[in-house]
């Protein structure tokens, strides 16, 4: 993603097209359902790109469901896995076809039809590749992914100098096992946990839709800067007339005008830039505040009588401001009082249905929360659409989660991996705060006593260069280098009393503070097994300390009986 930054005056080169509704066909084929599946416990696990495509024995091949996390198909296991599907061409589906993968957790080498088309790493993000010289739009086609989500590991302390960007989905204290134990890696994220399709175009192909708004001449209007990123014809150039439109999307208002900008389009890949002016805009806001108005904009490119892509995206008309001194957000103009919660939905992304998410949202909502921190880690896609639409912020945190090795390949894959969470989520208005990392083992001085490795410098560089890589991405939000101690107040639980939380606080910003709460009896008759729901035995408090239930927390700093 290019960081928005002097816009110019790109509104001039619009011309104002005669009055219509601008449609998006996204012309698209779900490879999605039952795949073969083959774990390889001989694969080496490395992160590197694997292009041999070896003699594989698909006659072994169990079924498996694409998309689902590997965990969730009763398959517990890391490291390497294979998976397979034959597929023909829809015959409605345009020349130039695009393979997308929306989520690999956590690496990826892709064949198809036995031609190797690359290599993924990162959970979180969708990635594609061009497959209109590949596919046989005539005969079965042959996928097959190598999908590997290996264990971390490290002469010693290995939680301590991880190397895979995966937050609290391979290390963490809500996690199976805990975060301290021989079995806290168990239970393994990995797998095609979203969808895979085929998407059609002619020519070339919308990659990515970008929008800023600009508020300066607000409330008369205001102005939408949009980018659009697209992949074109590699032999030659075309000349192209884009059209946008913005229309209301969960609130009354008149469609906007069509746009239109002719541009030839270098070959490659190129980009469009074009600044859609909106009349008395209606503004986003939090649902505490008054409503979250939403627009979508749509893109359609042509070539003459040719419709060669179309694609729409969500976006908000609002404004986000930080008073660097006090902490104060400001939605708006309008100062907001902060009241939120630390949210990790699920483990296994691919049980995160819309309803599922729907519910926590309204859960939010009658617990007065205006606010929710994505904890270290990137959630489902749904979850920040339903933001959105509900008018709840998000504080999205980066998968860095304690410790991670300090070394130039890490840093930079960390960039990388940045600036994609950057640009995957920068159009959704609930977003409000990009946070780097949490707890990291400079700051985190409870570790000198964890670990015999510990060093209190580690990973301070790190976050040094993150921060100045990525302050550039996104000029229009606050970027948060760390979540700290000092922003965790844990009283009555890790350290202190409760009665402290009666006292001044002596920071501003809080993201993280609570106690452990025991679930009800039904919940723990769903936990456990009957012989170990009312432990006695120190076998019966190790499944329960495996569900992470911590005693010494419990017992003996919160006293309770």
């Amino acid at each position: 993603m290019g960081a928005p930054g002097s816009w110019g005056n790109q509104s001039t080169n619009l011309s104002v097209l005669p009055a219509e509704t601008l449609s998006v066909p996204v012309p698209v084929q779900s490879l999605d359902g039952e795949w073969q599946f083959l774990p390889d416990s001989a694969a080496a696990i490395t992160l590197l790109p694997a292009p041999e495509l070896p003699d594989l024995d698909w006659s072994q091949g169990q079924a498996i469901a694409v998309p689902a996390n590997w965990y969730t198909e009763g398959y517990d296991i890391s490291g390497v896995a294979w998976y397979r599907t034959t597929f023909g061409v829809d015959e409605s589906l345009p020349e130039r076809l695009t393979l997308i993968f929306q989520g690999v957790d956590y690496a990826a080498d892709v064949w198809l039809n036995g031609q190797y088309l690359g290599f993924h790493e990162g959970y979180f993000q969708p990635f594609d590749f061009p497959v209109s010289e590949v596919i046989q739009r005539d005969e079965e086609n042959e996928l097959v992914v190598r999908v590997n989500s290996p264990l971390e590991s490290a002469p010693q302390d290995w939680s301590l100098y991880k190397r895979l960007i995966k937050g609290v989905l391979s290390h963490h204290d809500a996690r199976p096992g805990g975060a301290w134990s021989d079995r806290g890696q168990e239970k393994n994220t990995g797998g095609i946990w979203a969808p895979v399709m085929l998407r059609g175009s002619q020519t070339l192909a919308i990659q990515q839709i970008q929008v800023t708004p600009d508020m300066t001449r607000y409330p008369r209007s205001a102005i939408a800067h949009v980018q659009v990123n697209v992949a074109t014809d590699p032999d030659r150039a075309v000349t192209t007339l884009v059209k946008a439109q913005l229309l209301p999307v969960n609130f009354d208002a008149p469609e906007g005008e069509v746009f239109g900008l002719t541009q030839t389009l270098a070959t490659g890949e190129d980009q469009l830039t074009l600044d859609i002016p909106q009349p008395n805009p209606h503004l986003w806001w939090t649902w505490d505040h008054g409503q979250p108005n939403l627009y979508e904009l749509r893109v359609q490119i042509w070539a003459g009588d040719r419709l060669l892509d179309a694609d729409a995206t969500r976006f908000g008309f609002r404004t986000i401001e930080r008073d660097p001194n006090q902490h104060w957000i400001l939605l708006n103009g309008r100062r907001l009082f902060l009241k939120g919660t630390n949210y990790i939905p699920d483990q296994w992304l691919s049980q995160l249905t819309r309803d599922r998410l729907q519910q926590d949202i309204q859960l939010m909502q009658g617990a007065h929360i205006n606010a929710v921190r994505v904890h270290a880690h990137v959630t489902a896609p749904d979850f920040y659409d339903l933001a959105d639409e509900a008018g709840v912020l998000v504080w999205q945190d980066f998968p860095l989660q304690w410790g991670y090795e300090d070394t130039p390949t890490f840093a930079n894959e960390a960039i990388r991996q940045g600036r994609l969470m950057m640009a995957q989520l920068y159009n959704h208005p609930s977003i409000f705060v990009w946070s780097l990392h949490n707890e990291p083992p400079w700051n985190a001085f409870w570790m000198a006593d964890q670990y015999e490795s510990y060093e209190p410098d580690q990973n301070r560089g790190l976050n040094q260069v993150l921060y100045q890589a990525l302050s550039p991405e996104d000029p229009t939000r606050y970027l948060h280098p760390a979540s700290i101690l000092a922003e965790h107040p844990w009283w009555g639980w890790y350290s202190n009393t409760y009665e402290k939380y009666a006292e001044p606080t002596d920071h501003p910003l809080i993201t993280e503070f609570g106690a452990q709460a025991l679930p009800d009896i039904p919940a723990l008759e769903r936990i456990f097994a009957p012989e170990y729901l009312r432990p006695q035995t120190e076998a019966d408090w190790a499944e329960w300390q495996y569900r992470n239930f911590q005693p010494r927390e419990t017992f003996e700093l919160a006293q309770i009986d």
